[in-house]
């Protein structure tokens, strides 16, 4: 080859360096790239051999060199937190799977830049759409393949507003409600002998219940408790009764919107507009001390033990619910009502004199009151120890009959007594209301239930799991973003925008979710930015510089010898 090949030896090392200086300079051109890994060089050395040499160390001859392969850096790169609840980063292994929703075919990024399209699928900026898996209201996976993440879905049914571009949650009717109170050790019995919500004499303290009924229109109703005394037993023994806005109920309107009907324990009415004429017995009037009705027919007082107690039918005037005394731990089962003359009569407030009391006596047991409202119940009553840990609870399921809406059942839970329930099962008697200390306090009231709402924002957490947060104040789990593993993924082949496509080398994907088979975790509001280090990158590109330099010199030293070869004949 003579002196001709070092010619084509610099020749290889000025173009693969100048291959070098266009693979730095894409890395530096995708320095700000979301998601970008940087490439890496690898040069080799190129060996010639002779022909027809019978040794290849004998005949072997330097040709140069060339870029062998350009590798890719996979190494974290730096995440920036956004603005964008649907923006997301990955910390460790693993990629977004992203289908093409008009090839079919299946694309990985890390570029988490994500939003939602016109029908509420999380798609990234060239419309393909996420893949992962959707979840139910409690949380559940549904189903085990990744599919197309749908926002608009809530178990598999959508309720997305396509024509208005929103997503509504529906209202949902409280069921449940945790009731955790603290009631001091020294309070002392009211001064009132009947509980009324009006008398501040008549119950120790009061706290508020929000409510939803099935319309998902919000009530506040009010807890009251009246502390009653000690039992045989030496348990601090205390009532607490429901109180419900009058006009809020099945009926009609009550004459004052703040007068409030005592619901203790089933179910209730109230509220009703008086008609023309005579009501039937079991009608229910609204609270108020001017409206009255003749009632035909008698009204009965009837306890659990069968016992009754007839009371002649006439005028009477709404009010106060009558109804009987709550469940008795031990002490006098009485139970007061306020009669008038020539019936029965519960006024909101006394009027023009005290009304004469009578009373109904009756064994342990709870007693039913059956007069104006058959299904109102009365108070329910709670039993302390020494140690003010709640032994018994008397905790009823509240039937309440809102006004426009479908009655709901409400399940008024006010700890786990110590004592053993229906079930078999013992409470500690410390995790809801407790009867210590010398204040009262309203730990935890609380209550299930939601109005309507509006897909206000989206968030997501460390698995992948997409939560939408709801005008309502609900956070519901909508889907889980998939992961996908490669065996080698730093081999997997670039398709322009942020996009990669699998390859012969890198393995097909595994389909996995975050934080597990050593997948990352998800940064949610976070971008991954470029891997791309500026210095480490500057350095290099002038490490090939230099280096194109010299087999430039090289190239230039050579052709000077030829030269001085030529004019040897001179």
């Amino acid at each position: 080859m003579g002196m001709y090949s070092s010619i084509y030896t610099a020749k290889s090392g000025m173009m693969a360096f100048s291959q070098g200086t266009n693979v730095i300079g894409d890395n530096l051109a995708n320095s700000n790239t979301v998601g970008f890994k940087g490439s890496t060089l690898l040069f080799s050395d190129v060996m010639t051999r002779a022909a027809g040499a019978k040794s290849f160390h004998a005949a072997q001859a330097a040709a140069g060199v060339r870029l062998a392969k350009v590798g890719r850096d996979m190494r974290q790169g730096q995440v920036e937190h956004t603005t964008n609840g649907t923006d997301m980063a990955i910390s460790g292994a693993g990629m977004f799977a992203l289908r093409d929703p008009v090839s079919g075919n299946t694309f990985y990024s890390r570029a988490g830049h994500f939003l939602l399209d016109k029908n509420f699928k999380l798609v990234n900026e060239q419309g393909m759409i996420v893949q992962g898996w959707q979840k139910s209201a409690t949380g559940a996976t549904i189903g085990t393949k990744p599919v197309d993440i749908d926002i608009g879905l809530f178990s598999g049914a959508s309720p997305a507003d396509l024509a208005n571009n929103r997503i509504v949650i529906a209202a949902t009717p409280s069921t449940t409600a945790n009731i955790g109170v603290t009631l001091p050790a020294n309070a002392v019995r009211p001064s009132a002998p009947l509980f009324d919500p009006n008398d501040p004499t008549s119950y120790n303290f009061k706290t508020d219940l929000v409510l939803f009924d099935a319309n998902g229109t919000k009530h506040t109703t009010s807890l009251y408790f009246v502390k009653q005394g000690m039992d045989a037993n030496g348990n601090a023994v205390w009532d607490w009764h429901l109180s419900v806005k009058g006009d809020e109920l099945t009926g009609g309107t009550a004459n004052d919107a703040n007068t409030q009907v005592e619901v203790g324990g089933s179910s209730y009415t109230s509220g009703a507009a008086l008609p023309a004429g005579t009501l039937p017995q079991g009608t229910v009037i609204a609270p108020s001390t001017t409206l009255s009705a003749a009632v035909t027919g008698a009204f009965t007082l009837i306890d659990q033990n069968g016992n009754s107690a007839a009371i002649p039918a006439g005028a009477w005037t709404a009010g106060t619910t009558l109804a009987a005394v709550a469940a008795n731990a031990g002490l006098a089962n009485t139970g007061f009502y306020r009669i008038g003359s020539g019936g029965i009569t519960v006024p909101a407030a006394t009027v023009g004199g005290t009304s004469p009391l009578i009373q109904l006596p009756a064994t342990p047991s709870t007693v039913t009151g059956g007069v104006v409202d058959p299904a109102v119940a009365t108070a329910q009553r709670l039993e302390f120890d020494g140690t003010g840990a709640l032994v018994n609870e008397y905790a009823p399921t509240v039937s309440i009959p809102w006004n426009g809406a479908a009655a709901g059942a409400i399940s008024l839970n006010m700890g786990s007594a110590t004592t053993i329930d229906a079930q078999g099962t013992t409470g500690t008697g410390t995790d809801g209301t407790l009867q210590v200390g010398d204040a009262f306090a309203a730990t935890s009231v609380t209550s299930d239930g939601y109005a309507q709402g509006t897909l206000d924002r989206l968030e997501t957490d460390a698995t992948g799991v997409i939560y939408g947060l709801f005008t309502n104040g609900r956070r519901v789990p909508l889907a889980q973003v998939a992961l996908a593993a490669f065996g080698n993924p730093a081999a997997l082949e670039r398709m322009g925008g942020n996009l990669l496509q699998a390859s012969a080398a890198s393995g097909k994907a595994t389909m996995q979710a975050p934080t597990t088979g050593g997948m990352g975790t998800i940064i949610g509001s976070g971008l991954e930015q470029s891997n791309v280090d500026l210095g480490d990158e500057f350095v290099k590109l002038i490490v090939l510089q230099r280096s194109f330099e010299a087999n430039s010199k090289s190239l230039t030293t050579t052709d000077q010898m030829l030269s001085m070869l030529a004019q040897l004949k001179r």
